[in-house]
């Protein structure tokens, strides 16, 4: 049978399984919309932290940041699409986004605290969006008074069940616990994990994310895992994750499975 596409989609952000941007655009397939996924991560090459990696990735930097805004506005160009979703935004220059939005609606998808937190991320371009999504509940009035911004709404994460979903048990009995929480380190993420560990000791919690080698809670040092090993996981009883769920032009919310 022949598939009614609804809507072409140009998705802008990373493209590895299990990141919040794939699961965007493995949502709007869902709702029949055809996909064109560029990938940040398809131009800014992974490394390690060594001196020597850094010195690599400041010296080509503006070339990596150069192409993939080239790509950006070629696949644009080519695919011509309805709606244009951005994840963060990273890397991607006013120029690039203030040609891609002439035929498209473009939208700006921000999970994280602060529209300012990023370096790579010019706070300037979010006045080009014609809506952003933000899955914190005080964005809106954040949003506004401090950038001036008032096409913001307020999107609660959901899940990607082809990504998070249960294993059978003979795989999964190492990553069997109570409370898992996936995440970058922060002050505020840690003080509540330290107050629940403190409070519930014997809970077996687990943690996965960048940064949380600057922990100073001593409770929290055996809950905290490598990053790495998140590429297999997990049976659980409660999860505290943050990912997504997905938006489409006409104002349809359709909420993420949840396990």
């Amino acid at each position: 049978m022949p598939i009614n596409i609804k809507y072409k989609v140009l998705v802008i952000g990373d493209s590895w399984n299990g990141s919040d941007c794939t699961g965007l655009a493995r949502g709007f397939r869902d709702l029949n919309c055809l996909v064109d996924h560029v990938g940040e991560d398809q131009f800014f090459p992974k490394t390690s932290s060594s001196v020597t990696s850094k010195i690599f990735l400041r010296l080509f930097k503006s070339f990596f940041k150069y192409q993939f805004n080239l790509h950006i506005i070629k696949s644009a160009q080519i695919f011509q699409p309805d709606i244009i979703l951005v994840f963060k935004g990273n890397h991607i220059n006013i120029k690039t986004l203030d040609f891609i939005k002439q035929k498209s609606w473009l939208i700006n998808f921000y999970p994280d605290i602060s529209l300012t937190n990023h370096s790579s991320v010019d706070p300037d371009t979010f006045a080009l969006y014609d809506h952003i999504f933000s899955t914190k509940s005080f964005a809106l009035k954040d949003y506004k008074n401090n950038l001036g911004l008032n096409k913001v709404s307020f999107l609660p994460h959901g899940c990607d069940p082809r990504v998070h979903r249960h294993l059978k048990e003979d795989l999964s009995k190492e990553w069997i616990n109570d409370v898992s929480f996936i995440g970058a380190w922060s002050s505020n993420k840690e003080s509540i994990l330290n107050s629940l560990k403190t409070k519930l000791p014997e809970i077996n919690l687990k943690i996965w994310g960048n940064g949380w080698e600057s922990n100073q809670s001593k409770c929290l040092n055996s809950s905290i895992w490598d990053i790495q090993s998140l590429e297999i996981y997990t049976q659980w009883q409660l999860m505290l994750v943050q990912l997504i769920w997905v938006y489409c032009r006409k104002k349809l919310l359709v909420p993420a499975q949840v396990i």
